[in-house]
């Protein structure tokens, strides 16, 4: 018998990627999608497949669609991210990221679901306190985003104490080919003239797309402990000036320019500014730019894919695809 499968927030390549790898699977897969969200092409749907919009924020709204569908498996995607609370006030994003996610842990628990529930690396701080990270480093609130990631994490822990199913998957920084995300952004900069980098070393483990649906898939069809955390990140961290001078290289022959490179002092006056226009996409940019986040192989944790990711080298693949 077919199990009832339900994913919220495909909304781009990443995800429609993972779509088509699950419809091949025999699952009655329904999709939540936003409701300001383009629909997917109904040519792909079979009739076991349904995509319902649906604001999140809407408890009452989500309830009822809750108490009329019942999930064998709940993976839950969909998230509000905004750094500066320009976009959305806290009580959306407090109702989307928070009271949304207990919603399906409560029907998870009715039915004996299992919940997959993504997250980031990014609950330990813009700037983590201590490096490597593991999973006794402090977590820091520094943004109303990251307060609701954490509370949800511990929100989830908690009801695995009540016999919760659940399994949380952090990411970090994700990228591939015909992925928009970081490496269009940082395009955007070099067309304009200021992508810069602080003269500091900073080290960014980030999240391949294949690792990441391998994860997905791994975490849907495998008997997990729950309260299990997996850090979905590529093996090794790597350092944010290879990264930039790629860049450089292939899109201008050229490496990196010194004059390219600022004082820390410098870069944290840019973001101070960026903080104050409430400038969302200039907040996320900076964060990667100028702020070290990983683990240790020893610290990472399980990981459900054997696959090998050298970051730099698919890093350039996806620059020369781009270029094309």
């Amino acid at each position: 018998m077919s199990k009832n499968l339900l994913i919220t927030g495909l909304n781009n390549q990443v995800d429609l990627r993972l779509f088509n790898d699950i419809i091949k699977k025999k699952y009655n897969l329904t999709i939540i999608i936003g409701s300001n969200t383009p629909e997917f092409n109904k040519e792909h749907l079979e009739e076991n497949k349904k995509i319902i919009k649906l604001d999140l924020a809407k408890i009452e709204s989500l309830k009822n669609f809750l108490s009329n569908n019942h999930f064998d498996i709940i993976v839950h995607n969909s998230e509000l991210r905004d750094y500066s609370t320009r976009k959305f006030s806290k009580k959306r994003m407090f109702d989307f990221n928070i009271n949304a996610t207990e919603q399906f842990i409560n029907h998870s628990l009715e039915y004996q679901s299992k919940f997959i529930y993504f997250s980031t690396i990014d609950v330990f701080g813009v700037r983590p306190i201590k490096l490597p990270l593991d999973e006794q480093s402090e977590r820091v609130n520094d943004s109303f985003y990251h307060l609701t990631k954490n509370r949800a994490e511990v929100m989830i822990q908690n009801y695995v104490l009540k016999g919760l199913n659940s399994v949380i998957i952090r990411t970090s920084y994700m990228y591939g080919n015909g992925l928009p995300g970081i490496i269009n952004d940082l395009l955007k900069l070099l067309r304009k003239h200021l992508l810069f980098i602080t003269k500091e070393d900073v080290f960014i483990q980030m999240t391949h797309i294949d690792l990441f649906i391998q994860t997905i898939l791994k975490a849907i069809d495998s008997e997990i402990k729950p309260g299990t955390i997996i850090n979905a990140l590529d093996p090794q961290p790597v350092k944010i000036q290879e990264l930039v001078d790629l860049i450089y290289q292939i899109y201008l022959n050229r490496n990196l320019p010194l004059h390219k490179t600022l004082g820390r002092k410098k870069m944290e006056i840019y973001y101070k500014l960026a903080h104050f226009l409430k400038l969302n996409k200039s907040i996320e940019i900076m964060n990667f730019l100028m702020n070290s986040k990983y683990f240790s192989t020893e610290t990472q944790g399980i990981r459900l894919t054997s696959k090998q990711v050298d970051t730099l080298t698919i890093w350039k693949h996806c620059l020369e695809s781009l270029k094309k």
